[in-house]
């Protein structure tokens, strides 16, 4: 069992203006809106996906930043087994879901150095 070697899915940043942050990447960058649900919105322009979302739960200095980076899980199950087997931080409550895309859950892990990598695997919520 192993977290090697899974796929870039999405890179979240946390932002103050949501909307005007959506409206450069589409408008600025050529990005297109993929999924929006309340506040969040999921972006893409091909190549990198983001997810802009309210920096409402955050520490002061996180605004603005990359929060966390996303790889698709091929079985979310295993892969958080696996990361609590490690004693790895789990950041989430668990394994979590969300309605985003038909359905999609996921789990959070801090390394350590203090960043937050998420794995989800899409269409099991």
């Amino acid at each position: 069992m192993s977290i090697k070697g899974r796929a870039l899915d999405h890179i979240g940043i946390a932002s103050i203006h949501c909307e005007e942050d959506v409206k450069f990447y589409c408008n600025d960058l050529g990005f297109r809106i993929i999924e929006h649900m309340g506040p969040c919105y999921f972006v893409t322009n091909g190549s990198v996906t983001y997810e802009i979302y309210p920096a409402r739960e955050l520490p002061e200095g996180a605004v603005g930043k990359v929060d966390h980076i996303s790889y698709t899980s091929r079985d979310i199950e295993e892969d958080y087994a696996y990361c609590v087997e490690k004693g790895y931080t789990i950041t989430t409550k668990g394994i979590e879901a969300l309605p985003f895309f038909g359905g999609v859950r996921f789990f959070k892990i801090m390394t350590p150095g203090g960043q937050q990598v998420e794995f989800n695997q899409i269409g099991e919520a």
